[in-house]
């Protein structure tokens, strides 16, 4: 063999050989990827509810972590139990992954409003974060007119931030029946308009001969209109 000849063997030899070193380096390499462990899915499941021991349990067993993203408030919940989850329920994560979670907090308790004016209502349903609806005003012969005699939801309700409240105002006691007081002698007139509730207003002397000395001739307002309690009833008597 001539010298020439040797020398392209031996290059073609040395081409060979490194093709199929390269090949069998990106085979190899190629095995090893294949065996390196893959991160595996697993489904999120469902906290709602669950205290937060047993949500941790729950999602260790699915080789998930947990973290507390908050409270919030929450109508039938219990406190301390999962309201909220990210990632949702049935989503699908790989293992090792983190469920923010957020926790039932207490709902604020409604004030007391009885007895308050219109600014002192506002005042506190604002300050705990409600919103006030004025219904019709209401008869009342414990709360001064103009002042909160009835709401809803009740003080000491839970109740969730946002909500409105319901208040009426006192429109002062019912209007009752004046009774009739013409005829009588005047301190037994003013006996039963007292006892009636009414005040007696002012009193003026008349003459009627068909009539005995301090009866009562008129009345104003008449027996039978209707005033409310402590309305002056001024009469008109007979003099001797």
């Amino acid at each position: 063999m001539s010298n020439g000849s040797h020398v392209s063997s031996v290059i073609l030899t040395s081409i060979i050989t490194s093709a199929v070193t390269a090949v069998l380096s990106v085979l190899v390499m190629e095995r090893l990827k294949s065996a390196e462990p893959k991160e595996q899915a697993v489904v999120v499941p469902d906290l709602s509810g669950l205290s937060l021991a047993d949500a941790r349990l729950s999602l260790e067993g699915q080789g998930l972590l947990m973290v507390v993203a908050g409270r919030k408030a929450s109508t039938g919940a219990r406190p301390d139990t999962i309201v909220a989850q990210t990632p949702l329920a049935a989503s699908r994560v790989n293992r090792g992954s983190t469920v923010s979670v957020t926790l039932a907090g207490e709902l604020p308790l409604v004030p007391e409003l009885t007895g308050r004016t219109l600014a002192e209502a506002t005042v506190l349903l604002e300050r705990g974060g409600y919103k006030i609806f004025i219904g019709p005003q209401m008869p009342s012969d414990n709360v001064p007119e103009g002042r909160v005699v009835k709401q809803e939801p009740a003080a000491g309700t839970s109740y969730e931030e946002g909500r409105t409240v319901v208040i009426n105002f006192s429109s002062g006691p019912e209007a009752k029946e004046v009774p009739k007081v013409i005829g009588m002698n005047v301190n037994r007139a003013k006996e039963m308009l007292e006892k009636a509730g009414f005040k007696v207003g002012s009193t003026r002397w008349a003459y009627n001969e068909d009539y005995s000395p301090y009866i009562v001739l008129q009345q104003q307002p008449a027996a039978g209109d209707k005033a409310k309690p402590g309305t002056a009833v001024d009469l008109v008597v007979n003099e001797d």
